[in-house]
């Protein structure tokens, strides 16, 4: 459930500032590399696991779960959605945000950050851009392996149209309107029109995010027809394509600058990233709207109005 802590906070962060805060500020980040394995697959994959022992859990406690990756194989099954489809919006994911970088979209969003590195000449290098979507092999995808279930069981998805494992964090403030009114030396970029949860079962969890996003409509009162921009985290290809499916939403106003497939998804940070995004890149007046899944079923989404 850590995909939708940065979302989330943003949304207590818009309730806090209502109610009682002024100004707070949201962070949201995540290390792949440091979370212990807690099991290998092996060739006998089967969507239930009990584990007992972790580094994570006490030897007395249990954890039995759904595989994301055989949840959303699922939800290709159910809906149709071949691995060409999976593998064709990747490489557009990938091609997104490719011709987004050049443009420099991402510059004034990142900021650089020094890694240590003995190799260095100062001992570091100085990290200024995501490294996922310039290390991509086109001609790689339809090679590959399906990670989940084997091609013979309809397996669709692959290391390719999945969201890769990477480290990062974001933050953002938030304030109320009366403060930003006070405080001049702010500039606004955006504001929070409204947000939504919703829930399915674990193993549908992929489809939770237009359950979401239809309440938030509801709540809002703004028709989708008048959204300009729409971020729906890319956890698997399959994930966006579902829900753009049954949204009906236009693919030329979904993810324009890519997504996770093709930028990474840190789990702790991916709703910040997709709300910032937002709010970094709509036009006065505009309405943007960002949704996003965890693993247990449940989904939130959030509005904003670009100011």
């Amino acid at each position: 459930m850590v995909q939708l802590l940065a979302l989330r906070h943003q949304s207590k962060g818009y309730f806090q500032c209502g109610c009682m805060t002024k100004l707070g500020k949201n962070d949201g980040s995540f290390s792949s590399i440091k979370p212990p394995f807690m099991l290998r697959l092996g060739k006998n994959r089967e969507i239930h696991f009990k584990i007992s022992k972790s580094n994570n859990l006490p030897p007395s406690r249990s954890l039995c779960f759904h595989i994301q990756g055989r949840c959303a194989e699922k939800t290709a099954a159910d809906m149709k959605i071949t691995r060409e489809d999976q593998d064709e919006y990747a490489k557009m994911s990938y091609e997104r945000s490719q011709a987004a970088a050049k443009q420099g979209v991402f510059a004034k969003e990142i900021t650089p950050v020094r890694v240590p590195d003995k190799r260095a000449p100062n001992g570091f290098v100085e990290v200024t851009e995501d490294e996922e979507y310039k290390r991509v092999d086109f001609a790689r995808f339809p090679k590959l392996k399906p990670a989940f279930l084997d091609v013979a069981d309809g397996g669709t998805i692959t290391a390719a149209n999945a969201s890769g494992i990477n480290d990062a964090a974001a933050a953002t403030i938030l304030c109320s309107a009366s403060f930003a009114a006070k405080d001049r030396s702010l500039t606004p970029l955006a504001r929070i029109v409204a947000y939504a949860d919703a829930a399915r079962d674990t193993i549908d969890f992929a489809i939770a995010p237009h359950l979401a996003v239809e309440k938030l409509l509801r709540l809002s009162g703004i028709s989708k027809d008048k959204v300009a921009m729409w971020e729906i985290n890319e956890a698997f290809a399959v994930v966006a394509l579902a829900n753009i499916r049954l949204l009906e939403l236009p693919i030329e106003k979904v993810n324009i600058h890519g997504g996770a497939v093709s930028c990474g998804h840190p789990l702790g940070m991916s709703g910040a990233r997709i709300t910032n995004h937002l709010a970094l890149n709509l036009k006065p007046g505009q309405y943007g709207v960002a949704a996003i899944c965890n693993g247990g079923g449940g989904a939130s989404a959030i509005m904003l109005e670009g100011l």
